[in-house]
């Protein structure tokens, strides 16, 4: 059987018109989906996109916002960094300046103790002589030890 348009053969068998009508009742139902994902996505943009009737400033004005936060704590934690690479460098140095420092301030302590106690003890009427040729006897040596 011929067509009478050209181009076009009618003589088709049945199964490739049976899955062209399958593809189009498939078509059917995806364009059916593709609705019900376009009303969700609409009512979601009515709800939370568009609460001013369309105007985005004020969403627009948030996610600036946002932003400025964003870009504020990323300085303070840059911030942060610097100060404890600060502090790893620096900690060493730091200790031995006061351990230096504690070590000045003991000698310095025990010199002005040792001060203050000869003071009293002189106050109180010996002199340094006499406690100079005072004698101190040591457990572990037979000998006597003078000071």
């Amino acid at each position: 059987m011929g067509s009478f348009i050209p181009g076009v053969d009618l003589s088709a068998p049945e199964k490739v018109l049976a899955d062209l009508i399958a593809s189009a009742k498939s078509l059917d139902s995806e364009i059916a989906n593709v609705e019900v994902i376009a009303r969700q996505a609409s009512t979601f943009c009515e709800r939370y996109l568009l609460p001013a009737g369309g105007d985005l400033t004020g969403t627009r004005e948030s996610l600036q916002n946002f932003l400025t936060a964003i870009q504020e704590y990323e300085t303070k934690v840059a911030n942060w960094r610097q100060q404890a690479a600060d502090l790893k460098e620096n900690a060493p140095r730091w200790i031995d300046q006061a351990s230096v420092a504690l070590t000045i301030f003991l000698l310095c302590s025990d010199f002005h103790i040792r001060l203050i106690l000869h003071g009293l003890s002189m106050r109180r009427g010996q002199s340094a002589a006499a406690l100079k040729g005072t004698k101190v006897e040591v457990s572990t040596e037979e000998d006597e030890l003078t000071i």
